[in-house]
């Protein structure tokens, strides 16, 4: 299970439980992950640090969430295989596209190869504002693209957005209504 804490974000007494990947060795070069508990958003972003300032300065109207944080595309499609069944899975996946380990593509193309996983949603969120990595996104299953904004508070403001729709507003296939 990843590493969670709580924190106030600056503005009010709200309190959230952030959950972060840990890495967790076991004998040899596999990587043990254990899922604990219901996540509702899988957000892979090799900046941990950006990912987590973001986290703690989303609004309000977040508050309550469980978000998995991972800076890896490898530990992000080991995390999700780990959930087991479906029930298991995020809400959503929030997906960087320049990754370490495997690249966003890679692990959107790995998500959408497997039965358990392949109505996962996934909202590839980058910076990459090229048409042919958008398309070639797309083509690979993504059922969103969002820009990165370049202003943090914009950044705030569309990841506020995006969570509030898949995890609030849209109806997940893999779970009951």
């Amino acid at each position: 299970m990843g590493l969670a804490y709580s924190c106030s974000l600056p503005r009010g007494a709200c309190k959230k439980r952030l959950y972060f990947a840990q890495e967790h060795r076991m004998l040899g070069s596999n990587l043990a992950v254990r899922v604990a508990e219901r996540v509702d958003v899988l957000w892979v972003e090799d900046d941990a640090l950006d990912g987590e300032l973001a986290l703690e300065c989303l609004p309000r109207d977040l508050e309550g969430l469980s978000v998995r944080l991972v800076s890896d595309g490898r530990k992000a499609l080991e995390w999700v295989r780990a959930c087991g069944s479906r029930s298991s899975l995020p809400l959503v996946v929030l997906l960087d596209l320049h990754l370490p380990g495997a690249d966003g593509l890679e692990v959107l193309r790995e998500i959408r190869s497997s039965p358990a996983t392949g109505l996962l949603p996934v909202v590839v969120f980058s910076s990459a504002a090229d048409p042919r990595t958008i398309e070639a996104c797309y083509r690979a299953g993504a059922n969103s693209y969002v820009l990165k904004p370049a202003s943090f508070a914009e950044y705030l403001q569309v990841l506020s957005q995006v969570v509030q729709y898949w995890v609030r507003t849209n109806h997940h296939p893999l779970l009951p209504f």
